[in-house]
C-alpha cells in the first residue's frame, strides 16, 4: 500500500462509518494516501481521524452521489466497511487501538455543561441510539426496542439517555 492514493467511500449508516473508521489509521501506517468520500454528517468526524489526507463530501441535504469523483486522485477505491476483509479481520483481531475518534476540545465544555445539568450530579451519563434510521429498508432487523435494554436501563450508577 505504501504510496498507494486510495479513495474510500463511506457506506451503510453513520454508526457503521464511526465504528469502520478504526481502520483508516491502519491504512495510513502502511503508507496509503487516503482519500474519504462521506456525507456531509461525518465530515467533523472524519476530519479528527488520524492518517486522512482529503476529505469530499457533498453540500449538506445532497446525496454523496453528488461529489464528483474527477476532483480526486487516486489509484484505486474501496468501501470503508470492506476494509476488515481487507485486512483479514476476525473477532479477535478487531483494531482495538482506542480511542480511534477524538472530540474537538473546544466543543468540551459546552457539552459538560449540558450533561451535568440533566440527570443525577456526579453520575456518569451514557448516550444511547437504539433505532436505526426508520427511512432505511433494514431498520427493523438493526433497531432494539426499549424493553430490550430494560436490564440495561435500571443500572443504578449510570444515567442513560436514549435519542
Amino acid at each position: 500500500m505504501e504510496g498507494r492514493r486510495i479513495l474510500v467511500i463511506t457506506e451503510q449508516g453513520l454508526g457503521d462509518c464511526m465504528m469502520f473508521a478504526r481502520y483508516l489509521p491502519l491504512l495510513a501506517r502502511r503508507g496509503a494516501q487516503i482519500t474519504v468520500a462521506c456525507s456531509p454528517p461525518l465530515r467533523p468526524v472524519f476530519e479528527r481521524v488520524a492518517g486522512i489526507e482529503t476529505i469530499l463530501s457533498p453540500l449538506p441535504g445532497q446525496p454523496l452521489g453528488k461529489i464528483n469523483l474527477s476532483l480526486a486522485n487516486f489509484d484505486v477505491w474501496v468501501p470503508l466497511l470492506s476494509l476488515a476483509i481487507h485486512f483479514g479481520t476476525q473477532f479477535p483481531t478487531v483494531p482495538d487501538d482506542v480511542p480511534y475518534l477524538s472530540i474537538d476540545p473546544s466543543r468540551v465544555p459546552v457539552w459538560r455543561r449540558r450533561y451535568d445539568a440533566i440527570g443525577r450530579s456526579g453520575v456518569p451519563k451514557v448516550g444511547l441510539v437504539f433505532q436505526a434510521n426508520p427511512g432505511s429498508a433494514s431498520a427493523s432487523d438493526r433497531s432494539l426496542s426499549i424493553a430490550d435494554l430494560a436490564v440495561l436501563l435500571r443500572a443504578a450508577r449510570i444515567d442513560f439517555r436514549q435519542s
